[in-house]
């Protein structure tokens, strides 16, 4: 199965909690966003002044993707896949949160179809 690039994205300026769904069959997968407050801009020197300062004056920060993942209406796992790290509302925009949750979702629908399968077999017996 695979996740569709169509659908709704993550805006140019997003929040905490914005998220944005896909549905693949019986599969509904939500991408939401996340404070990672570990993030630091800080810890390399990955960042320029303009955008570490940016960063202290609170224009970007850190988030995670986090995915949850439904089957037929039931709620497999709120948290099935995240990755922390990503930066939001970074100059530049937000479309590689978009690019990076979609990516993250066709790994989480992949351990969502073995979820379901291992549950099916569980029921069964």
């Amino acid at each position: 199965m695979k996740i569709s690039t169509e659908g709704n994205t993550f805006d140019k300026y997003a929040c905490i909690g914005d998220t944005i769904e896909r549905e693949v069959g019986k599969f509904r997968l939500v991408a939401r966003l996340e404070f990672d407050d570990d993030g630091d801009p800080t810890d390399g020197d990955r960042y320029d002044d303009y955008e570490l300062r940016a960063w202290a004056h609170g224009k970007w920060q850190f988030v995670g993707i986090v995915i949850g993942v439904s089957y037929d209406g039931i709620t497999l796992d709120d948290h099935m896949h995240s990755v922390w790290g990503h930066e939001l509302n970074f100059p530049g925009g937000n479309h590689h949160l978009t690019a990076a949750a979609l990516e993250y979702m066709e790994e989480a629908l992949e351990e969502a179809e073995e979820l379901r399968k291992d549950m099916a077999e569980r029921l069964a017996a």
